[in-house]
């Protein structure tokens, strides 16, 4: 049976660099996905007038 790990976390946490490990040297019988982020690059900043 397949089982599915979901790796979130707030930005900054590691997520990619954990990722990117795990692409290095795959454990046997694992595959990652790809990560597509569908927000806009500044979406959350807030902007304030001087």
């Amino acid at each position: 049976m397949a089982r599915l790990i979901w790796l979130t976390g707030p930005s900054g946490s590691g997520k990619d660099s954990l990722l990117n490990a795990l692409r290095e040297v795959p454990p046997d019988g694992l595959l990652i996905a790809h990560r597509y982020i569908t927000r806009a690059a500044d979406a959350g900043v807030k902007i304030t007038s001087p």
